[in-house]
């Protein structure tokens, strides 16, 4: 089983109330038959249902305790995280790329140009998962959420951003570009489903529903 899917079942399990965790073990034994992109899709729906249990067992208005929203942040923004320091201080990195190497080594290349676009637009992007562990771990520590609905907007966008730059690479990139399905759950969806569920959190907090005031009333 490849990375990407060990770290999306480990997050399911995580998420997953005690008493379906034997569900989602079973689930991840069945994915080691798997190729390694159709494991990243069978983990994803596993994570997807885990979601959907925990937000069952939360009531239904997407607020979880905070122990929950340590493990949902790391998840979210860990990998996005790791991969934004590799892009931008690593041994390659944008950072050790002075103006003698783009010219030397991308440009004059098909494609070139739009491969260290990328590189760029990736270590711009990429602030989202280090941005998204400093609102996460406030939230845990705090209960704080995302109040700031402009900033929201912008750590949402910012993946989409990557998305859609990403697609013209089709046109302009080189001849062997393609699309990874587990860098785009891990970098993409993952993060924009965190900051979203941020930005949730700091709005006011539902009224409980009658029947269970009422139960409350009478114990």
């Amino acid at each position: 089983m490849n990375a990407p899917a060990r770290w999306l079942f480990a997050l399911g399990r995580a998420l997953m109330p005690h008493s379906r965790r034997a569900w989602i073990d079973a689930m991840r034994a069945e994915a080691d038959y798997l190729p390694a992109h159709g494991a990243t899709r069978w983990a994803s729906g596993c994570l997807y249902a885990a979601i959907q249990e925990r937000l069952h067992m939360n009531t239904g208005d997407f607020r979880i305790s905070r122990w929950v929203m340590l493990v949902e942040t790391l998840g979210c923004f860990g990998f996005m995280t790791l991969g934004w320091f590799v892009v931008t201080f690593g041994y390659s990195g944008l950072l050790r790329r002075d103006w003698d190497v783009v010219t030397k080594n991308y440009l004059p290349y098909p494609g070139g140009a739009f491969i260290f676009s990328m590189i760029a637009l990736g270590a711009i992007v990429g602030l989202v998962g280090p941005v998204g562990l400093y609102l996460g771990g406030r939230y845990f520590l705090t209960g704080r959420g995302l109040a700031n609905r402009k900033l929201a907007g912008v750590l949402i966008a910012a993946p989409l951003v990557y998305v859609v730059a990403s697609m013209a690479g089709y046109f302009v990139g080189p001849p062997d570009w393609h699309s990874n399905l587990a860098l785009g759950v891990m970098c993409v969806l993952l993060p924009v489903v965190g900051i979203a569920h941020l930005a949730w959190l700091a709005g006011p907090v539902a009224p409980a529903p009658p029947q269970v005031v009422a139960g409350l009333a009478g114990s």
